[in-house]
């Protein structure tokens, strides 16, 4: 399958999976059951990943491509990939993310890798990957208004919700860039 093509489905897997979501929000607030719709949208999301490989997107500007030393929450050994909606929106001088943004960072265990002399964000090479989880970010229009109408979730390494919707530790943490759109690698226009 040629890039382009990748893309381009990429791209319309994303504005799939926003409509979804929406339309999963709009059914859940007639009958008042936000948390369900959290957990809805996590499937709907991680049913994307197998349909779609995310691993086949950029990596996020602002990090080393591939595997490089992160922090926690997220785990000492990250990989940040962006879909062509987000990528596109760092190129272009945008302001803030599209509808449709998604940002996936997979974090792993620094199994085999000796961190000592290593700072953050250096390049990791040789690593194979001990994946313990993902945490991604999708930018969904009238979600979450205060907190930049970003949907965070985090999806354990086999599968299971570990949280979804707007958790408050994602949204302490990023609320300290949120004159980047809430995103720490990669500026945006003017920042």
């Amino acid at each position: 399958m040629s890039i382009p093509l990748v893309r381009r489905l990429s791209a319309a897997l994303s504005t799939v999976l926003v409509l979804a979501l929406l339309g999963v929000v709009a059914f859940a607030q007639d009958d008042g059951e936000a948390p369900d719709v959290n957990a809805s949208w996590a499937t709907v999301l991680w049913d994307s990943f197998e349909a779609a490989p995310y691993t086949d997107w950029p990596f996020e500007p602002g990090v080393p491509e591939g595997y490089y030393v992160g922090v926690e929450p997220h785990g000492m050994i990250l990989r940040t990939f962006v879909n062509d909606v987000a990528a596109a929106d760092f190129g272009s001088g945008a302001d803030a993310f599209s509808s449709g943004a998604v940002i996936i960072k997979e974090n792993h265990r620094p199994t085999g890798v000796d961190l000592s002399a290593m700072e953050q964000q250096d390049a990791v090479s040789d690593f194979g990957g001990d994946l313990a989880a993902w945490t991604y970010m999708v930018k969904v229009p009238g979600f979450a208004p205060d907190t930049g109408d970003w949907f965070w979730g985090r999806i354990a390494g086999d599968g299971s919700l570990l949280a979804a919707g707007s958790p408050q530790g994602c949204v302490a943490c990023h609320s300290q860039v949120e004159d980047n759109d809430w995103v720490f690698n990669g500026s945006l226009a003017g920042n």
